[in-house]
């Protein structure tokens, strides 16, 4: 094994695998090497600076012969940005291989499928995200994204591909009023005052937000800033401010510049008012494909009664209530429930119920007891999934069926391995919303043995 300094030099290894985080890897001997930005055929020089038990981390040295999936990333920050970390896998192949992972998770827990999972592919693969988060840094007067492994630096971002224009001229006219103004940027090292972050979301119909985040600047310095923007960009909605801890908690967000708090998205004619800290599927295309076959899986007829775990902003929860005799919605977020109500009045939907309250403790047997024994669950968990007591409660409450969300293939097939002795799967699709990344939603469709 070649040296090179402190490092160690593994010459010609053929990438052959992918996992679950998105890193590809071959062999050395009979350990793993794991990669950054290797393709599937690849065939690699690596530096491999550290050894860990049973498996080796490493980079590309150099590319022997490249992987007929390679192609090149067409994003000048490919190379320091953390995001799109697929940018050198074809797209079509970066399908392939989404399916890949979540198959090899379902063998792990000895899962079977009867058939290959649906994988619908996003129709556009660039300037498709209706959310992204810029950072602001004192250190050069920056903005931009976070560095691959580093949440405390901060690079200048010239450009972007996840969201459409008008994105990134609002990020260079926001960075030019500020420092016109000189409003100073936050140092995250000094904790002092300034600009820390910026949230840009945009609806599908053209809805505009742009939320600011900073420490003690006075609310007058803010206005004037924000009305310079709004002059320019006058598709904005609202651009809104929050006040910042030293450990990231806000304080109450106010209106500097428009007419609402909050933003407005559609999906299969119902309205959705999102606020500004509430969850909404990051791709509005996709999210309204698959808040719909939700529906037309479950083949409502008019009568179910229907629970709803992680409910959000009420998305799943008022699609299936338009054909179901009752549902209730259940989150623990406060901002994302008092939006769920407000999307229930919106819509016209008035036999649904939503509750506040943490799942684990809300969604008990005592409270099933109270309310009515569901037909259907639906269930979209964070990306470590749920909980076993939570997953036991669904079992016990005997749902015909179950639908499940997830973001993360691996604690999907953990959940799965504890309901295949009591439900079997019946589909599962796959929805890819974020392009050039590893991670996928996953749609599966449970009914009982």
């Amino acid at each position: 094994m070649p040296e090179q300094g402190k490092y160690k030099i593994i010459p010609g290894v053929e990438i052959t695998g992918i996992h679950s985080s998105g890193r590809a890897w071959g062999y050395h001997g009979n350990k793993k090497i794991y990669l950054d930005a290797a393709v599937p055929g690849d065939v690699v020089d690596v530096k491999v600076p550290k050894r860990y038990r049973g498996f080796l981390a490493g980079t590309i040295e150099r590319i022997v012969h490249p992987s007929p999936h390679r192609i090149v990333p067409f994003c000048k920050h490919f190379a320091v940005c953390g995001g799109c970390n697929w940018m050198p896998v074809r797209y079509e192949y970066q399908l392939e291989l989404k399916r890949r992972i979540l198959l090899e998770a379902f063998q792990k827990y000895e899962i079977e499928i009867s058939s290959l999972p649906t994988v619908y592919s996003s129709p556009q693969t660039l300037f498709f995200r209706n959310r992204c988060e810029f950072a602001f840094s004192a250190a050069g007067n920056v903005v931009g994204f976070h560095p691959a492994g580093n949440p405390h630096q901060v690079f200048e971002t010239e450009e972007c591909f996840l969201q459409p224009e008008p994105s990134m001229s609002i990020v260079r006219k926001i960075k030019e009023t500020a420092l016109a103004m000189a409003i100073p940027f936050y140092h995250p090292e000094e904790k002092k005052e300034g600009l820390r972050k910026l949230v840009l979301r945009m609806a599908s119909g053209g809805d505009l937000m742009v939320l600011l985040g900073g420490t003690g600047i006075p609310a007058e310095t803010l206005k004037r800033m924000a009305k310079e923007v709004h002059s320019v960009f006058p598709q904005i909605g609202s651009v809104l401010y929050e006040e910042m801890m030293a450990d990231d908690r806000s304080a109450a967000i106010q209106l500097l510049s428009g007419y609402r708090e909050v933003w407005e998205e559609t999906a299969n004619g119902l309205r959705f008012f999102i606020s500004p800290h509430t969850f909404y599927q990051p791709h509005s295309v996709q999210a309204e494909k698959m808040f719909g076959r939700v529906v037309s899986l479950l083949d409502l007829k008019g009568n179910e009664r229907i629970i709803d775990l992680y409910c959000g902003a009420g998305t799943f929860t008022l699609h299936v209530a338009r054909l179901a005799a009752e549902v209730i919605g259940i989150d623990g977020s406060t901002s994302a429930i008092n939006d769920a109500i407000r999307n229930a009045e919106v819509n016209g939907i008035h036999h649904v119920k939503f509750i506040q309250g943490d799942i684990l403790t809300t969604f008990t047997p005592t409270f099933l007891q109270r309310c009515f024994s569901p037909d259907v669950i639906i269930l979209d968990p964070p990306r470590a999934g749920t909980l076993m007591e939570i997953k036991k409660n669904i079992v016990a409450a005997r749902p015909a069926k179950i639908v499940y969300i997830s973001c993360n293939p691996v604690s999907l097939a953990w959940d799965m391995k504890f309901f295949i002795p009591y439900y079997r799967i019946t589909a599962i699709e796959m929805y890819d919303q974020y392009p050039h990344t590893h991670h996928v939603e996953t749609l599966v469709m449970l009914e009982r043995r």
